[in-house]
């Protein structure tokens, strides 16, 4: 593992969105993307953390931070899950974790065990896991710790959430009476969640992450999901599958020597992980290829356990699983090709022109990026509006005195990251998408295509909240439907989720939030400004 994700180091865009929170929230701006704007950008609230302690250290910056965090933790759950396994060994001899061997013979592992992004994380969150299942004996402090990790899933990743139940109902002790369950336990893994969805919910009005919105989390798309697993796992990901499959056939002819971390424990790891994997197939996949297949893929290589060799002499199916590995890296099977999806460290290290960009410098070549700076610093007062591929200007226009006042700047663009980083931080950087805007992020999905990309919220939109009302609109914007987005800004819902995403907080504001948290997070507009006005502004 650590070979491979050192040949494929790299820092995502989506994790230099990562750096540009934490560098806010280290000077003082809170953890967002753009201060005075409050959407929760980033999905995992525990690898900010991280990253934010990391970055405080003297003379390292948050890219590195997270560039080398992400692969040290990699590397920590490989070896936590090695020795999980290693642990629960039947008998004395060599422990070969079979199915670790697969998942760490997988590119796409290697290619997110950096990336910026919080999979390494979670890579160590399952090992550690994976170690406290195979305890038998608990204090009563070790139930409480072991509740508190497992309580960590939904902040790492919201979607994690099925995991930490799966195990939550798997290590807790039944009794014969009230209360039937160990309320320590449940108490322990519950505190953290419930914690974060209130805090959550005062300061961003909201009950989940922007992304959750944005991406719509909860609606259905069984074909692209089933088109991302298979894009994913073909050719890399088979060594995956050929290696679990080996290992249960191994398991069947040799159950004397397989190693397991306590079989119940080792069921509810392949159940939480084949129900990570459904979530993420039902609700259609990623555009990242094979990025949100690896919990999942984890948890089940984690499962399988690991054969054990007598010391002295190496076993034949051994010998067959090592080598059919192998044989799956160097021949590149058939490939699957989705659109949607795509090998994102070779695309954007073609972009940069660069084998390793692991900083946001290292992306200053990309068409992404280039002059996006000077363009900033070229314009001050105005709104930029550039979003879609490469570097295409659509308008630039004043900024209204409201919005003057507030931000330098406002740069519209769907490349957060590398923009975002190369900015001031006085510039509001936001996206139609919604990963950083909260009023896009509550626009209405009205046509399915890239994963994670389907709302785009129009000009006329943007031209409304910040632009002089004054000055003249832009070409291709419809005055009318500046004129439309204006009242609609006004109106309802929409008028609440402005004011409780931008206006100052105070303990008023955060109690207001809070009440209207459950409400906002369901609300949705049309993104035709028109559409909207008449829903919104009846009569």
């Amino acid at each position: 593992m650590a070979v491979g994700a050192l040949t494929r180091l790299w820092i995502a865009d989506d994790g230099l969105i990562n750096v540009r929170i934490v560098d806010n929230v280290l000077a003082g701006q809170g953890p967002t993307f753009t201060s005075g704007i409050r959407a929760e950008t980033g999905t995992s609230a525990v690898w900010l953390a991280v990253m934010s302690i990391g970055s405080a250290v003297p003379g390292l910056g948050a890219d590195t931070v997270a560039v080398a965090g992400g692969l040290l933790l990699t590397l920590a759950g490989i070896a936590l899950g090695c020795a999980s396994i290693h642990r629960a060994r039947p008998e004395a001899g060599v422990v070969v974790p079979l199915g670790l061997l697969g998942y760490a013979s997988y590119s796409y592992a290697w290619d997110f065990a950096s990336g910026g992004l919080e999979n390494g994380a979670v890579t160590c969150w399952l090992g550690g896991l994976a170690w406290e299942l195979g305890r038998e004996a608990r204090s009563h402090r070790a139930v409480v710790g072991l509740g508190l990790l497992i309580g960590l899933g939904p902040l790492l990743r919201p979607d994690l959430a099925v995991v930490s139940v799966v195990l939550l109902l798997a290590v807790t002790p039944r009794r014969r009476r009230w209360p039937w369950v160990d309320p320590r336990l449940v108490a322990a893994a519950a505190l953290l969640p419930v914690a974060s969805v209130v805090l959550r919910a005062a300061y961003f009005a909201s009950l989940v992450p922007a992304a959750g919105l944005a991406k719509e989390g909860t609606s259905l798309r069984f074909a692209q999901g089933l088109s991302y697993g298979v894009t994913s796992l073909a050719p890399g990901g088979l060594a995956i599958v050929a290696g679990i499959a080996v290992a249960l056939e191994v398991a069947r002819s040799h159950p004397d020597r397989l190693a397991r971390v306590v079989p119940a424990r080792s069921a509810a790891l392949a159940l939480a992980g084949a129900l990570h994997l459904a979530y993420v197939v039902a609700v259609g996949g990623d555009f990242m290829r094979g990025r949100l297949l690896l919990p999942g893929l984890f948890a089940l290589a984690l499962s399988v356990g690991g054969f054990v060799v007598p010391t002295g002499r190496v076993a034949r199916r051994v010998v067959v699983v090592v080598a059919a590995l192998v044989a799956l890296l160097a021949v590149a099977g058939p490939t699957f090709r989705d659109p949607w999806v795509v090998d994102e460290r070779d695309y954007y290290a073609e972009m940069a022109g660069d084998a390793h960009p692991i900083s946001a410098a290292d992306h200053d070549g990309s068409p992404w990026a280039r002059g996006t700076e000077d363009l900033v610093t070229a314009n001050p007062g105005s709104l930029i509006y550039m979003p879609g591929r490469g570097g295409t200007i659509r308008f630039v226009m004043p900024l209204s005195a409201e919005a003057a006042a507030e931000h330098s700047s406002v740069l519209v663009t769907s490349t957060l990251g590398i923009k975002g980083t190369l900015v001031d931080d006085d510039v509001a950087v936001l996206d139609p998408i919604g990963l950083a805007d909260p009023v896009a992020a509550h626009a209405r999905l009205v046509e399915r295509g890239r994963p994670g990309h389907e709302k785009d919220l129009p000009p006329e939109w943007y031209v409304a909240r910040f632009g002089d009302p004054d000055a003249p609109v832009p070409d291709g914007v419809d005055p009318a439907g500046v004129a439309a987005a204006r009242r609609a800004l006004g109106c309802g819902d929409l008028a609440t989720l402005v004011e409780a995403t931008t206006a100052d907080l105070g303990p008023d504001r955060l109690v207001r939030n809070l009440l209207d948290a459950p409400r906002l997070t369901r609300f949705r507009f049309h993104p035709d400004p028109t559409t909207a006005a008449a829903e919104l502004c009846p009569g």
